[in-house]
C-alpha cells in the first residue's frame, strides 16, 4: 500500500482586521488579525514587532508586542502605551506587514503557517474598530416575534440567549429562541405572545470572560461583527409593538361629488390586499348597481359603480367579510385583522348638479374689496382673476386676487373703491 503525502506551500493569508482598546473590562486590547490557517506558535517562529507598521490617525504608532492565540489563526499586535494610552474605536489605524526574507523551512521567526509557508508582504490595511450598535427593532402584527436590527454585518453563529433581557411593561418576559434573519437582523421568539399597547424594551450584556495573551477575540461569547468587534452592552432600547389584534371599524359612507364612486371610511389604515367587489353590494333607489372595482386609499374603500349617482338618488352599500377567520380576500389592516360584515347602511349623497347662482355684490368698509354672495358654498378651488371684471364710473378696476370663503367670493383690488 502506498501513502501519497501532500506538502503544503501555501502562504497564510489575512482574512480579517480589527481593534479592541481594551475597555470594557478586556484586558487582552490590540490589533487582531484572523489568518486563514494554522499558524505556528512555537517560540522564535512567531513575528516581532519589527515586522509590523501600525499607524494612528496617519502617524506611525510603536508596537509593544506580538502575540499568538492559543487556536493559532489569530495575531494580536499591541500598540505601545508607554507615552500615550491605547488607540480609540474612532482612531483611522491601518497596519502593514515587513515580512523578513523569505525562509518557508519554519527556521525563522516571521507570520508563517505550522507547516512554515511565511506569509507575504500585506498593508497597510485598514483596521477596523467600530463595534456594531442596536439600531432598532419591532414586534410583528400577533406579537409572536420580535425582530432587532444591527449597524453592520454579524458574526451568524451567536446564539447566547442568556446576553439579552426582554421586558415588556417593566416585567422580564422569557426568550425562547433567536435566530439570524440576515446579517444584521436577528429574531427573537418570546415564550408568549407580545400583548398590544405594552412598552417593550430590549437589554444586552457583554460576557464578562474576555481575551486574554492566548484567547481569540472570536472566541468570548459576544455578538460580534464580521471582524471581530464586540457589541458594547445596552439596555432599555425600546422595541416598536406593533402587535394589532383589533379589526378596522366603518365610520362613514357617501359618494363622491362626481357620483361614480362610493367612499366608506374606516377608523385605520387598510391593507391594499382587499376584497373582490363581489363581496359589496350597493343599491341605487332600491336597484341593484353593481361594483366594478374596489380599491385601497388609505383608511378608505373606493368602490366604483356601474351606474353615476345623481342628485336626491338614495344610496345604500353592505359588506360581506368572505370567511368568518381572517383572510387575505377581505377588507382588513395591515395586520390582517378582517373587517366585519355590514348590512344595507345608507350612504350620504353628495352628488350635487345644481350650479350656484349668484346673490349679492358688495364692497368691504375700506373698499379694498368686493365680496361676491352665492346660494351656497363654494369649493375652495377657484376662477382666476382674469375671469372677473371690475369697472367703476365706467374705469376698469385691476382685481389682484380672489379668495373663497364659504359661499362668498372676496376679490382685493389693486386700487380701493371710494364710498359713494
Amino acid at each position: 500500500m502506498s501513502v501519497n503525502n501532500v506538502t503544503d506551500t501555501i502562504a497564510p493569508l489575512v482574512l480579517q482586521q480589527s481593534y479592541n482598546n481594551a475597555t470594557f473590562g478586556n484586558p487582552g486590547g490590540g490589533i487582531f488579525l484572523s489568518m486563514n490557517e494554522v499558524m505556528t506558535i512555537a517560540a522564535g517562529k512567531t513575528p516581532t514587532p519589527a515586522m509590523f507598521e501600525l499607524k494612528v490617525n496617519g502617524s506611525v504608532r510603536a508596537i509593544s508586542s506580538v502575540f499568538m492565540d492559543a487556536a493559532a489563526r489569530y495575531v494580536r499586535i499591541v500598540p505601545d502605551t508607554s507615552t500615550q494610552g491605547m488607540p480609540q474605536p474612532t482612531d483611522v489605524m491601518t497596519i502593514r506587514y515587513i515580512p523578513p526574507a523569505v525562509d518557508n523551512t519554519g527556521a525563522n521567526a516571521a507570520l508563517q503557517d505550522a507547516a512554515g509557508n511565511d506569509a507575504a508582504a500585506f498593508g497597510p490595511l485598514s483596521v477596523d474598530s467600530i463595534r456594531p450598535t442596536y439600531v432598532s427593532a419591532q414586534t410583528n402584527y400577533t406579537g409572536s416575534s420580535i425582530r432587532a436590527t444591527f449597524s453592520e454585518d454579524l458574526i451568524n453563529t451567536f446564539t447566547d440567549l442568556s446576553r439579552f433581557t426582554l421586558k415588556e411593561g417593566g416585567v422580564v418576559r422569557t426568550i425562547s429562541s433567536m435566530a439570524f434573519i440576515n446579517a444584521r437582523t436577528v429574531e427573537f421568539i418570546p415564550a408568549n405572545a407580545i400583548q398590544a399597547g405594552t412598552v417593550v424594551t430590549l437589554d444586552y450584556a457583554q460576557p464578562t470572560t474576555t481575551p486574554t495573551d492566548d484567547a481569540s477575540i472570536f472566541n468570548n461569547n459576544a455578538m460580534q461583527d464580521v471582524s471581530g468587534n464586540d457589541m458594547a452592552a445596552f439596555t432599555g432600547k425600546p422595541v416598536t409593538n406593533l402587535v394589532d389584534l383589533t379589526a378596522p371599524v366603518l365610520q362613514s359612507a357617501r359618494t363622491t361629488k362626481d357620483g361614480l364612486k362610493v367612499i366608506l371610511a374606516y377608523n385605520e389604515t387598510l391593507s391594499s390586499a382587499t376584497a373582490a367587489a363581489t363581496a359589496f353590494a350597493v343599491t341605487l333607489n332600491g336597484q341593484a348597481n353593481p361594483v366594478t372595482a374596489v380599491v385601497i386609499s388609505g383608511s378608505t374603500v373606493e368602490l366604483t359603480l356601474t351606474n353615476a349617482v345623481t342628485t336626491g338618488d338614495l344610496v345604500t352599500a353592505a359588506y360581506t367579510d368572505p370567511t368568518s377567520g381572517d383572510d387575505a380576500n377581505a377588507v382588513q389592516d395591515p395586520a390582517g385583522n378582517d373587517a366585519a360584515t355590514f348590512a344595507a347602511t345608507p350612504v350620504t349623497n353628495l352628488v350635487d348638479n345644481t350650479p350656484p347662482t349668484f346673490v349679492s355684490a358688495a364692497t368691504n368698509l375700506s373698499g379694498s374689496k368686493v365680496i361676491l354672495t352665492y346660494s351656497e358654498a363654494l369649493d375652495a378651488v377657484t376662477a382666476g382673476t382674469n375671469a372677473f371684471t371690475l369697472k367703476v364710473g365706467g374705469n376698469t378696476v385691476t382685481v389682484n386676487s380672489a379668495t373663497v370663503n364659504g359661499s362668498t367670493v372676496e376679490l382685493t383690488l389693486a386700487v380701493p373703491v371710494a364710498q359713494g
